[in-house]
């Protein structure tokens, strides 16, 4: 994989957005996401340009569960002292 991606310009590019937006979500920065669609929109990748428009069209639902999401996901219930770690 890393031999594609590093001999295809496209790959590369892709691959990059792909985790500096896991980066963002992790992180909790959805305030980047604009700076993060700009970035996106600079490069030829039509099928991420479609992803990009779709955040567009709700960007404070992104932003705000992005700002939120792991926060929400650690706060669902308190882990019981003889729980298996398998869900």
């Amino acid at each position: 994989m890393k031999i594609a991606v590093a001999h295809c310009p496209e790959l590369e590019a892709l691959a990059g957005h792909i985790r500096s937006f896991g980066q963002m979500l992790t992180r909790r920065e959805g305030h980047l996401t604009q700076e993060w669609i700009a970035a996106v929109r600079a490069d030829d990748l039509s099928g991420l340009h479609s992803f990009a428009n779709g955040l567009e069209r709700d960007l404070a639902a992104v932003v705000a569960g992005a700002l939120h999401s792991l926060e929400l996901r650690r706060r669902r219930r308190p882990r019981q002292p003889n729980q298996d770690d398998v869900e």
